[in-house]
């Protein structure tokens, strides 16, 4: 559902401002001696997560980044309290409330140290999702939640940084780096430190797992009335062989998956809540204790596990945010994350269709269905007051892009006759991201260029309707599923007639369908 590519969104005002080491050389970057160290303390009775953080002074100003926005929260800044400076040199405030300046001579040791609360008093737990969660007995967080980290230190080159957990007897701790270890040596990027999961505490079912020869760490916190931790496990499993294989990529040195009770939901005629989002070497979600296992809820974890290659990897979009190629990162993973649970047994034929028809259903009566590109950013980043942006808008580029990658899909194996797919096309992408260190950005231009090598001169007619707000009929599977209505017309063209709202959706199911779904 929701794909983590918000890290930025906090800072990227700030790095103007105060930090005059933006651009650290590889050189001072490596000679830091980074160190973080973690510990369980308590203020008024209430939990609380110390983070003590020191390294070598590169220069003799930094400005520290106080966690700010995380998808739909804001003002993260207001759980971290008590910031000092322990030794070595001092800190004061800046232009704004998410960044500090930290002085201290070039060469010398500064270490300081703060703490990280939970939500506030009275507040729904819910928002946790996107802020840190302080219990007694359980704390997570993603880096950017909870880390403050001068601004220079968000950075694609590697770090070398060491980790202490002191934490209660019984206690224990995993993170995107590790599982179950007191003290971690760390070679990572700065922006993959902001975008790790942590997570620790005494209540955590943990099980460890080998997934094509690589270890997997599948960490459950609370209870569900009718998913028991083998469910979890199963789907799990069989989620991450087939996406690998699929890819051919099993570089996943250790692999986090966190997944939290929270809230009741499933209250029938009701929607219910869950979400998840991806992280580096992890994943986390939060699905409500009461509900059966269902098939939107294992595409929402296959979903969030393709982002380890489409939003990772393959990244598209020069806005803030990427929010204009979310068609793609958010679209086409919500395609392969269906298709893939599919194929990996996890969901049934009847499953696949019936969760692929709600969001083509919901897409063909949306009242922002033919949104023009420009106005869906506008909208949602620039939160224009005559306009603002809702559910029904913020939910198109998923639904317009998975229904694209279904005719381009289709336009290929038709070309190809059946040699070629859209697979083809996103091992194309991986490929170059690769050649590029490990991921890319790719340019529309890209993109077509490598659909066009397996069904030439079709990409650029259809990306054009992500553009001027152009409707996406889903194709006809023949031998399998067709589009139909009780009222089906072409949305290419503006119908002032389609005033009922009737919904289109994938009605006939035959029994062809293989040679579309592999």
């Amino acid at each position: 559902m929701l794909l983590l590519v918000s890290i930025l969104l906090g800072f990227l005002s700030a790095c103007s401002q105060e930090d005059s080491v933006v651009g650290l050389s590889r050189r001072e970057l490596s000679d830091l001696d980074l160190k973080l160290d973690f510990s369980r303390v308590t203020k008024n009775g209430e939990p609380r997560l110390q983070v003590q953080v020191s390294f070598m002074m590169p220069r003799a100003q930094m400005g520290l980044s106080l966690p700010d926005t995380f998808m739909r929260k804001e003002a993260l800044y207001q759980r971290i309290e008590n910031l000092e400076v322990l030794s070595g040199g001092s800190v004061g405030n800046g232009k704004d409330n998410s960044i500090k300046i930290l002085q201290a001579p070039v060469g010398q040791r500064v270490s300081y140290r703060y703490l990280i609360r939970s939500y506030q008093e009275n507040a729904d737990k819910n928002d946790s999702f996107s802020a840190p969660i302080i219990w007694d007995d359980y704390f997570q967080f993603v880096g950017s939640m909870g880390l403050v980290m001068p601004l220079a230190f968000r950075t694609n080159e590697e770090l070398n940084l060491k980790v202490q957990w002191d934490m209660p007897s019984g206690h224990q701790v995993y993170n995107s780096f590790g599982a179950q270890e007191s003290s971690q040596s760390i070679q990572a990027s700065g922006m993959a430190l902001m975008d790790a999961v942590f997570i620790g505490g005494s209540t955590i079912r943990a099980q460890q797992y080998t997934v094509r020869g690589r270890p997997v760490t599948i960490a459950l916190q609370g209870t569900w009335d009718k998913i028991s931790d083998r469910d979890f496990a199963d789907v799990l499993t069989r989620l991450l062989e087939k996406q690998r294989e699929t890819w051919g990529d099993d570089n996943f040195p250790h692999f986090l998956v966190s997944i939290t009770a929270l809230g009741d939901g499933c209250t029938p005629n009701k929607p219910v809540k869950y979400v998840g989002t991806a992280h580096v070497n992890s994943f986390r979600a939060y699905f409500p204790g009461a509900c059966d296992f269902k098939p939107d809820m294992k595409q929402l974890i296959s979903h969030e596990l393709m982002h380890m290659w489409i939003g990772k990897k393959i990244k598209v979009g020069a806005l803030r945010g990427h929010i204009d190629g979310k068609w793609f990162t958010e679209g086409f993973t919500d395609y392969y994350g269906r298709i893939l649970a599919y194929r990996a047994g996890v969901l049934s034929e009847a499953d696949y269709f019936s969760t692929l028809n709600r969001q083509v259903e919901k897409y063909s009566i949306s009242d922002e269905r033919q949104v023009r590109l420009a106005e869906l950013v506008d909208r949602m980043y620039r939160k224009r007051i005559s306009r603002p942006t809702n559910s029904e808008l913020e939910m198109v580029p998923y639904q317009q892009g998975e229904v694209l990658a279904w005719r381009l899909n289709k336009r290929i194996k038709v070309e190809t006759k059946g040699s070629s797919s859209l697979d083809d096309v996103i091992h194309d992408l991986l490929s170059m991201a690769a050649s590029a260190g490990g991921a890319k950005n790719f340019s529309i231009d890209e993109i077509a260029k490598s659909v066009n090598r397996f069904a030439p001169g079709i990409f650029m007619a259809e990306y054009d309707k992500i553009n001027n707000g152009g409707f996406f009929n889903p194709p006809k599977l023949e031998d399998c599923a067709q589009p139909t209505s009780s009222n089906y017309l072409d949305f290419s063209t503006e119908n002032k007639q389609y005033s009922n709202k009737k919904p289109l959706a994938y009605r006939t199911i035959k029994s062809g369908c293989s040679k579309w779904l592999q």
